[in-house]
């Protein structure tokens, strides 16, 4: 589940799996995913993903998280990836679309997390920066209407700024599902390439 990697790789991990804090990391991640009935721990929920009959486990937001990057297996991957002679190109979500996707629990504001949460991509993209040609980026939320104004007003500049982290690699912003309202500055996001959906 590419949503629940980017919840473990931000290190937001609901407190309620504190018990499973020394399992193993896939252990965890089967706990995050299923639950575990033993220690009577709720999974996190499951909902469609979009328009499509795919679910994905929601992130949730408490408004009192550390974001950091608590693991880059994306890393790993290219890495692994290069030494059986390939080159890579890894695909994550974008920061947008994870927030707009998490739910936020106990009234916490989950856009006061933007800043936090774009810090930790520049990290990501810093660590992929001189194994990777292009580095995708997907951004389906762009196609919705989930984005708050004062939010998709701040998206070209934050992708300029995760386009700064990267001096090797070239950013690739994707999205689909449906076309990008006007009012969104893709051109301003400095990325090198932009998908889109011809509908």
């Amino acid at each position: 589940d590419r949503m629940l990697d980017m919840t473990i790789m931000l290190g937001v991990i609901p407190g309620r799996f504190k018990p499973c804090a020394a399992d193993s990391p896939l252990e965890r991640y089967f706990s995050l995913a299923r639950g575990d009935v033993k220690r009577n721990i709720a999974a996190l929920e499951m909902t469609k993903w979009f328009d499509t009959n795919y679910h994905y486990l929601v992130p949730e937001i408490y408004g009192n998280e550390e974001f950091r990057l608590a693991c880059n297996p994306v890393l790993e991957e290219a890495l692994l990836a290069k030494k059986l002679g390939f080159s890579p190109k890894p695909a994550i979500i974008g920061p947008f679309t994870w927030l707009a996707l998490a739910k936020a629990q106990n009234g916490a504001d989950k856009w006061a997390s933007l800043d936090a949460v774009v810090s930790v991509y520049r990290e990501l993209l810093s660590s992929l920066d001189a194994e990777c040609d292009y580095i995708q980026i997907d951004e389906p939320v762009l196609c919705t209407e989930l984005l708050p104004k004062a939010v998709s007003g701040r998206f070209g500049a934050v992708y300029a700024d995760l386009n700064s982290c990267c001096s090797r690699a070239k950013l690739m912003l994707a999205t689909y599902f449906g076309p990008v309202p006007q009012d969104i500055e893709l051109t301003a996001s400095s990325c090198s390439v932009l998908h889109i959906d011809l509908v």
